[in-house]
């Protein structure tokens, strides 16, 4: 899922101008793949997989398929990602000849949950009812992977002829949780290898500029959070698990934030200038 917003506020006026700016998103998905209460036998392999990866934020009609293949490539080992479940630009501008006073506010979250379980089953997989490897090369992989993403940009700029205000404020919050697990007594039995992986790779990319400019007096503020908090569980539970290879169990995160806040303010008498601004990853 993805979201695309564009919020825009001007305002203009020979005494005084302002404008007030606020724009909200959120996502919030429940992703699962399970084999639950079942008996499930398998000649071959047996896969239980769960996925939620942000989209490109660019459109696809916006490249072809070439071009987008090789701007995937040209970002291959750089920071910057496109993809994202919320892509969100704000911009507040207020201008006068005395006072301009200019706010921004913008809230961002997404809340995802995706579970790749096997949960009270029985599961054979190259394996006959009477505990036979008729298939030595048949595995069994639950696999839950989660990869949301946030890219936020907001500029406020608040002008005028004596006074000129302009205060931002932003906040990007992912909460995921993402499981991959074999529990509730299930049983177990596979003539090749185990494996159990959650991945979360969530990222964070955000710009906030307060501009502040007056012939007087000019006070610019900035205050923004971004908050990655995310649970990773792989794990087997009152289970019973055979196989014939290597049993995985593994957990795995990737977290990331990119930001940068910047304020300023300029005038020929008194300028004030204040950025606050925190990032927290907590997994």
């Amino acid at each position: 899922a993805i979201n695309r917003a564009l919020a825009i506020g001007v305002s203009g006026g020979g005494k005084a101008a302002v404008s007030v700016s606020a724009l909200g998103n959120g996502v919030a998905n429940t992703v699962t793949a399970q084999v639950k209460n079942s008996t499930v036998t398998a000649g071959g392999d047996l896969g239980v997989t769960a996925r939620d990866v942000a989209p490109s934020v660019l459109p696809s009609w916006m490249l072809s398929s070439d071009k987008q293949a090789q701007l995937d490539s040209a970002l291959a080992d750089s920071p910057i990602a496109l993809d994202a479940n919320i892509l969100a630009i704000m911009v507040s501008v207020a201008g006068s000849g005395k006072v301009g006073v200019s706010v921004a506010l913008m809230g961002n979250v997404v809340t995802n949950t995706v579970k790749a379980t096997v949960s009270g089953s029985t599961v054979r997989a190259g394996v006959d009812a009477l505990g036979n490897i008729t298939n030595a090369n048949s595995d069994l992989v639950v696999t839950s992977e989660s990869g949301a993403g946030i890219i936020a940009i907001s500029v406020g700029v608040g002008a005028g002829g004596n006074v000129g205000v302009q205060a931002t404020g932003f906040g990007n919050v992912i909460t995921n949780r993402t499981e991959a697990s074999v529990t509730g007594g299930s049983n177990v039995n596979v003539g090749g290898l185990v494996d159990v992986t959650a991945t979360d790779r969530s990222h964070i990319s955000c710009i906030g500029l307060s501009i502040a400019a007056s012939g007087s007096a000019a006070i610019s503020v900035i205050v923004g959070a971004n908050v990655i908090t995310d649970s990773v569980v792989a794990e087997i539970s009152g289970s019973t698990v055979r196989g014939g290879s290597t049993l995985n169990i593994e957990a795995e995160t990737g977290s990331m934030i990119y930001a940068l806040a910047a304020g300023v303010a300029a005038a020929s008498s008194v300028g004030v200038q204040v950025t606050l601004a925190g990032n927290v990853i907590t997994n």
